[in-house]
């Protein structure tokens, strides 16, 4: 990889419960907002369990043209908007032959894919015979079903990957780091379906009380969301010859496996999360004094929020390194939760303030950390460390500064 490679994001595309597109976005996570209510979509009434953070009254058509969107199922619309939004965000959509479709690619993860769509496939094949099923809706079974309409409308020709389980930032990273792409679009995506709410249910990971509140003594459980998110990577040099402005510079990641989420999906490693914001740091040799904030992964489960902040008041024992999650906003998004952290990182660097974990009231005694909370904290950002991870035990640590910093 070449090291004269630099980095930067130049477009934002949140599709949340909160708010679609980077202003509303914004505008949800300042104000402590969330997005959380009944679910209505299928019937809940015998679980324990009846709110997810959903996105209602949403119109793909409101934003997109040149993509059929009436056979995408919701997880592919999601991300087409959010597609839409980042490069309309990054002045691609105007570009006219500036940029090599050859050298632009696409990349996002997805935890549980057309998950529906694929229930229902095979019910039609197992009940009624394969004559009766369609070859248009077997086309949406498949992970990456919402990569190819997206290849075609923006007439990518770079590499279209979908990865589970792990961060397409990173894959975007180092794609344009080895010289073999200028522009990687790099995101995630998943929607609330009846499968995996009940499932995620039974396994008991959900509040009870109907609240999100990452780090709090009191808090029960998560609340699951849905959305996309997507950002522009950039090569410095590609952004300054188009005229592009860059939210922050992407210095690097690392990604490390946390062996305790192969067994109890609710807990993880306070060592693991530790190790991989250490191993980021020294990889950039960045003191963790100059670090202002950590975006957390906290989706307000027991188990995980603790061992987050021990990690991060162990690495960073300087008080004046801030603390937040937006899980208290959205939820937990599942695919598309890193990519919406690292989007919401980015807004905070641009805005100089740390937006407050929304739900938190008191901060649990095993959480020995001082998340934000109640209002946003002014604060120079000019260094940012986003962790995320993913079923299946990746932990993922980003690090991001302010370009030209």
């Amino acid at each position: 990889m070449s090291e004269d490679i630099r980095i930067v994001i130049t477009g934002l595309g949140p599709v949340t419960p909160i708010g679609i597109a980077k202003d509303a976005f914004r505008d949800g996570l300042r104000e402590a907002r969330n997005g959380f209510g009944p679910v209505q979509r299928f019937d809940v009434s015998s679980l324990d369990h009846k709110c997810a953070g959903l996105i209602t009254d949403f119109n793909p058509l409101k934003y997109l043209q040149g993509i059929n969107v009436r056979r995408m199922a919701l997880n592919s619309q999601f991300l087409a908007v959010a597609t839409q939004l980042a490069i309309s965000d990054a002045r691609l959509d105007s570009v006219d032959g500036e940029v090599a479709p050859e050298r632009v690619g696409l990349v996002f993860n997805t935890a549980n894919g057309s998950m529906e769509v694929t229930r229902d496939f095979l019910m039609t094949l197992y009940t009624r015979g394969p004559a009766a099923v369609s070859p248009l809706t077997f086309a949406q079974t498949v992970a990456n079903a919402p990569a190819a309409p997206l290849s075609i409308r923006y007439k990518l020709k770079g590499c279209s990957t979908v990865i589970m389980g792990s961060s397409s930032i990173g894959y975007g990273y180092e794609i344009i780091k080895k010289g073999q792409a200028d522009i990687v679009l790099c995101g995630g995506t998943d929607h609330v379906t009846e499968d995996g709410f009940v499932t995620y249910s039974k396994l008991g990971l959900f509040s009870r009380s109907g609240t999100c509140r990452p780090y709090d003594r009191a808090r029960d459980g998560l609340i699951t969301g849905e959305g996309a998110g997507m950002v522009v990577l950039e090569s410095a040099e590609s952004a300054e010859k188009r005229g592009v402005k860059a939210y922050a510079e992407l210095l690097d990641y690392t990604m490390l496996c946390d062996g305790v989420m192969n067994k109890w999906i609710n807990q993880r490693s306070p060592d693991d999360i530790y190790h991989c914001m250490r191993l980021l740091l020294e990889r950039t040799d960045v003191d963790p004094a100059s670090v202002d904030l950590v975006n957390g992964l906290a989706p307000s489960m027991r188990g995980i929020d603790e061992t987050e902040a021990v990690a991060v008041r162990r690495l960073f024992p300087n008080v004046e390194t801030a603390l937040t999650s937006i899980k208290g906003s959205i939820g937990e998004t599942w695919g598309s939760g890193e990519t919406l952290s690292v989007i919401a990182s980015a807004l905070m660097m641009e805005d100089g303030e740390v937006y407050p974990v929304a739900g938190l009231q008191e901060v649990d005694d095993a959480c020995p950390a001082d998340p934000v909370r109640g209002a946003p904290l002014q604060k120079p950002l000019r260094r940012v460390v986003t962790n995320g991870h993913h079923i299946g035990g990746n932990n993922v640590s980003i690090l991001m500064q302010k370009y030209g910093h």
